[in-house]
């Protein structure tokens, strides 16, 4: 990404035998807290502080919960471009720290992250802004496909199939892209009670949602992540 990276990707793909062991399948665990501002997200808003830039412009915007915002607030500051967020009025505050620290104007909005959603939508087209709110860019998935990138080309331990969490589903976009040669399967996991991209994920081949053991899951994963330090 030139100038505007903040040395986002080429994550640390680690042996999980733990994970591997309670689900029955050979598990490798892409370490994307390692990048710059601790999530994923870093791969999309790199792409599109980029994109910004090549159209000459001076902000960018985002309606966000978390990390999207801490995420697009980093790479425009890194690209000298201001940076207008979009939040729920209910988010912790301790969401706000990092895209503050950055520089970026934080807008509680009163209602729900939807809410934010379509201020951020409103604002943005009548401003001429690059909105990086979640599916509002195809930029942010250009990003992500370097995620699917990566795990093609790990030596001689590439996966077959791939599970991320879908939020958005720009990572999954990323890892499962139909016009290269990267993975072939997905399995996205979603929260239960927050499952509003179940009926994009049941489409093109992945099957249906089932429940998990979470809390197991989640405790072994961080030892997995713990012990590779």
């Amino acid at each position: 990404m030139g100038d505007v990276s903040l040395g986002e990707g080429g994550t640390e793909l680690i042996t999980a035998p733990s994970l591997s062991s309670d689900l029955g399948v050979e598990l490798s665990l892409k370490l994307e807290g390692a990048n710059p501002t601790g999530s994923t997200k870093d791969r999309g808003s790199a792409a599109v502080v980029a994109h910004a830039l090549a159209r000459g412009d001076d902000v960018v915007a985002c309606a966000s919960t978390g990390n999207a915002a801490a995420s697009v607030a980093a790479y425009a500051a890194r690209g000298g471009l201001a940076c207008c967020l979009f939040v729920p009025e209910r988010a912790p505050d301790a969401k706000a720290v990092q895209p503050l620290v950055y520089g970026a104007d934080v807008f509680a909005v009163k209602g729900t992250y939807d809410d934010a959603f379509a201020l951020c939508e409103r604002v943005t087209a009548a401003s001429g802004w690059l909105d990086r709110s979640a599916g509002a860019t195809p930029c942010t998935d250009a990003g992500a496909r370097t995620l699917g990138d990566g795990l093609a080309g790990q030596p001689n331990r590439g996966p077959d199939r791939g599970g991320v969490p879908v939020g958005s589903t720009d990572a999954e976009a990323g890892a499962r892209d139909p016009d290269s040669p990267r993975l072939v399967g997905g399995v996205g996991v979603d929260s239960e009670d927050a499952a509003a991209a179940v009926g994009g994920l049941t489409r093109d081949g992945f099957r249906r949602c089932e429940p998990l053991r979470i809390a197991a899951l989640a405790a072994s994963a961080h030892r997995e992540a713990a012990t590779s330090e």
